[in-house]
């Protein structure tokens, strides 16, 4: 049952983590919507992170692209994940309004003994694993500074300050429902779309701070046991060893023009081309905007969105703009 309100998590590792997913988990394995999180091996140095399944190792992106693609990857010696999961965390004040919509496509298998690999008649393409909108309500874990890993204090993104404890998130764990094959599982297969790895296709909305996608990776039965061990590495401030991470930063607030006073409706745009004629939001261009533009021309400057109002596009608000806009009445 999802949480009201998120809690931060107790601990580091051993942990059952719910997933967002409407449907749950793929493996559930024990009938309340969780994975086991173990991390007393494996580690971070066998699943990737990246924006390119043929560049595997070492992809740190950062980008303000609200939408994207990445792949999760493995180049472990055993080489084969049965499940992988993303987690995504979300930084700051998140708005009610926040969604995000997840599709990924990847190999599916029943899993296998450790001992074996998955052979090419047992492993099925699967595109769109998933393809689910998760909102603020998913975002059930924080908030916190740090993320579910085989140490303590392990960050969330790559090059982040961990002295910096006011710098928290809110995390979900999504469910990819594939697994991820790498080269040391697929010797002498036929080639694998995107080389065995999950693609990941993400879209945000209303997402205005700042996100970092995390992967993990669960097997039900490898040499340390059945549960996630695995995640991506990541360096903190001042650290340069080898790491993978995909972060987003957010799109700005739409912040329109507000009412003039002593008016009680915003100005608008009647001709569509981003200055706002209509200033005393009555949908029409008339004497009155010209008068109200000149009589809050210094209140406008101070509150407004200058480009709504600069009609000359000198970089400010001045008389000029009262000018050009008496002259298009």
């Amino acid at each position: 049952m999802v949480p009201v309100t998120a809690d931060p998590l107790p601990t580091y590792h051993h942990l059952f983590l719910q997933v967002a997913n409407d449907e749950g988990p793929r493996f559930d394995i024990y009938n309340n919507g969780t994975y086991y999180q173990k991390h007393d091996g494996g580690g971070v140095n066998a699943l990737w992170m990246t924006g390119n399944p043929a560049v595997q190792k070492g992809q740190i992106t950062t980008t303000a692209n609200q939408s994207g693609v990445f792949y999760l990857v493995d180049t472990g010696g055993r080489g084969w994940d049965d499940d992988g999961l993303l987690m995504l965390a979300v930084n700051g004040t998140i708005p009610d309004s926040f969604k995000v919509h997840i599709r990924a496509s990847g190999y599916t298998w029943t899993p296998v003994s450790k001992y074996v690999t998955p052979s090419s008649d047992q492993i099925h393409y699967v595109d769109g694993s998933i393809d689910e909108t998760f909102t603020k309500d998913d975002l059930i874990y924080g908030p916190q500074n740090w993320r579910p890993a085989g140490q303590a204090n392990y960050p969330i993104y790559n090059g982040q300050n961990m002295s910096d404890t006011g710098n928290t998130f809110r995390m979900m764990f999504i469910d990819l429902h594939a697994g991820i094959l790498g080269a040391n599982s697929t010797t002498g297969a036929p080639p694998l779309q995107n080389n065995g790895g999950i693609k990941v296709e993400y879209s945000f909305e209303n997402m205005n701070t700042f996100a970092a996608f995390d992967a993990y990776a669960w097997c039900q039965d490898a040499n340390q046991g059945q549960g996630i061990s695995w995640t991506n590495a990541v360096n903190t401030l001042g650290q340069t060893s080898i790491a993978s991470g995909y972060c987003v930063t957010g799109a700005p607030a739409s912040t329109g023009p507000l009412s003039i006073p002593p008016g009680t409706l915003p100005p608008t745009d009647p001709d569509r081309d981003g200055r706002y004629e209509d200033l005393d939001g009555n949908s029409a261009l008339d004497f009155n905007d010209v008068v109200l533009f000149f009589n809050q021309m210094d209140w406008i400057a101070e509150n407004e969105p200058l480009t709504a109002f600069d009609f000359n596009r000198n970089g400010s608000v001045d008389f000029d703009d009262v000018v050009l806009l008496f002259n298009m009445v």
